[in-house]
């Protein structure tokens, strides 16, 4: 966990509602196939408020070790020594919802965190999914409260994880490329997998 960078915050009163289209509906009018989030209303209305210190940065994007990259939908910023994420989910069942124990063996949450953590030089994380319904009307959080501890022990883990998926970068012929759980099957696996060479 060495390098880390961030580009330029979106964190101005213009671009608040845009960091994901249907949560902006949310916020705006509500969505017709999810229930409002009141939690990310609340916080609208404190980025908005001139007697609040919370800030917003939205779809905020970031570069670790210069190899983990990714756009984290909402970062909130106001709490001492604590950075909250926000991730928006969109699924058409719970049952499609992962528990909290598998959110937390989740590559996502670690590498998100780390750099979250680390940028901003806090001990405590606070990592939000939120699963909106696409079918019916819905919304779950599942909330983790992660220490920079707690990130340290699993970090070694993400690393060993991904080297599969970083060593097939270097390849320069597709067929020399190996098939590797998290690129090829994590997510709903990718549609280009049968044109590698594992």
């Amino acid at each position: 966990m060495e390098e880390y960078l961030l580009s330029e915050p979106k964190s101005s009163k213009e671009t608040v509602l845009d960091f994901h289209p249907n949560v902006d509906k949310d916020l705006l009018k509500g969505l017709q196939s999810a229930i409002r989030n009141e939690e990310i209303i609340d916080l609208r209305n404190r980025h908005y408020s001139n007697t609040d210190s919370t800030t917003l940065l939205i779809e905020q994007e970031f570069w670790l070790n210069e190899v983990f990259t990714g756009f984290i939908d909402l970062v909130v910023l106001g709490e001492p020594n604590k950075v909250v994420i926000r991730d928006h989910k969109f699924t058409s069942a719970k049952r499609w919802i992962p528990s909290e124990e598998d959110l937390l063996k989740d590559p996502q949450t670690i590498i998100y965190s780390v750099a979250m953590a680390n940028f901003f030089k806090v001990e405590n994380v606070e990592f939000n999914f939120d699963y909106y319904g696409t079918k019916s009307k819905f919304y779950v959080n599942r909330k983790l409260n992660l220490t920079v501890h707690d990130l340290n022990a699993k970090w070694l883990d993400v690393v060993n994880d991904t080297l599969p998926l970083l060593d097939n970068y270097s390849k320069s012929e597709k067929s020399e490329t190996q098939i590797n759980f998290l690129a090829c099957y994590q997510y709903g696996g990718c549609e280009f997998k049968q044109h590698c060479g594992g």
